[in-house]
């Protein structure tokens, strides 16, 4: 075997290790966006910002209705603020904002929607929050004037430029909200990465040279990456356990019971091996250096910080780049022909005569 099977048989390794690490990852942190609600909390601030930190508009603007009907229910049955919201929805529900601010809810009506009670609204807004005042004049373009009655014969005319504006605004907004929402979730990966790598034991150098000093370690891994299904999706641990479960990949913490309790300990600077106190003996955690071995404690916090790293990109990520590595080296659902089989032995001659 030359060596750039073994790289390619080594990636394979560590790619099948991010992914692990990296449907891990998202696990969690679907969990805790689901807990914490984190989604409909960046986007309610994503909306302040756009209302230029006026609360009181972001309070109206989740009481309208429109909004208001996109609720979730959440755990013990308490309304959510919704984690998105269509532009239309925030064209419609802006517009009623800006048209009918400080009108008494219950006097709102059709009549209020006028193009002088617009402009004295845009006037207030202005004065009150010149920042807000001049996004609200981008979206409103030329609505202020005497030219513009003598052009708009209906202020529903205005108020569909108005929503179409709004929409653009919204959309443009949200689309810098996003940016900003997965460059937050990726320093969270990392960190939920980080942990889930020292619990498990994910250690991209340990893998790689563990992987590379013991081919039948990667044979084995190989063989069965030969017969994985790696079509479709993987969006859990069970999952990807199901589909994999016969994969062996160096990672997990293993113990080797120490010869004596002198060999054992967490001291700095001694030739001792960590381990933990089980039944009056010590067990040695083997995937760890010892105590007096700098570069290997260097090497094994690099090797998790590399897998934090890897746990950032996602798992659709390595699962596309697991297809690619296996489609290069050509063990992606391909039967490989067996070796031709060995000539049988020549009988033995017996002597004659």
């Amino acid at each position: 075997m030359n060596n750039l099977d073994a790289i390619l048989e080594v990636a394979i390794g560590l790619v099948f290790a991010w992914l692990i690490l990296s449907v891990a990852t998202m696990e969690v942190q679907t969990i805790i966006g689901k807990l914490f609600n984190t989604r409909a909390k960046f986007l309610e601030q994503s909306i302040l910002d756009m209302f230029r930190d006026e609360k009181s508009f972001v309070e109206e603007f989740y009481k309208h209705p429109a909004v208001k009907a996109l609720y979730v229910k959440g755990a013990f049955g308490k309304k959510k603020k919704p984690g998105y919201i269509p532009s239309k929805v925030f064209a419609e529900a802006a517009l009623d904002i800006f048209v009918n601010l400080g009108i008494d809810e219950e006097n709102v009506g059709d009549d209020h929607v006028s193009i002088q009670k617009i402009m004295s609204r845009i006037e207030k807004i202005n004065q009150e929050n010149p920042d807000l005042g001049y996004t609200i004049k981008r979206v409103l373009p030329k609505f202020d004037g005497t030219e513009v009655f003598a052009k708009i014969q209906t202020a529903e005319e205005k108020a569909t430029e108005f929503k179409a504006n709004a929409e653009g605004w919204f959309d443009e907004s949200m689309t810098k909200a996003s940016y900003w929402f997965k460059e937050k979730n990726n320093t969270i990966s990392f960190f939920i990465g980080l942990v889930l790598a020292l619990i498990i034991n994910i250690d991209t150098i340990g893998i790689t040279q563990q992987l590379w000093r013991e081919p039948t370690l990667r044979q084995s891994l190989i063989a069965q990456a030969q017969n994985a299904d790696v079509e479709g999706e993987i969006n859990s641990v069970a999952a990807l356990e199901e589909k994999y479960e016969d994969l062996a990949l160096p990672v997990g913490w293993t113990t080797e019971t120490a010869d004596s309790l002198a060999d054992c300990g967490w001291l700095p600077g001694r030739n001792v091996q960590p381990g933990i106190m089980k039944a009056g003996q010590c067990e040695m955690l083997t995937a760890l250096p010892a105590m007096n071995d700098g570069w290997g404690w260097i090497a094994k916090f690099l090797g998790l910080l590399f897998s934090a790293v890897a746990a950032m990109q996602g798992a659709p990520f390595w699962y596309d780049m697991l297809k690619k590595i296996l489609h290069i080296s050509g063990k992606s659902n391909q039967n490989i022909e067996p070796p031709p089989a060995a000539p049988p032995p020549t009988p033995p001659v017996e002597a004659v005569g």
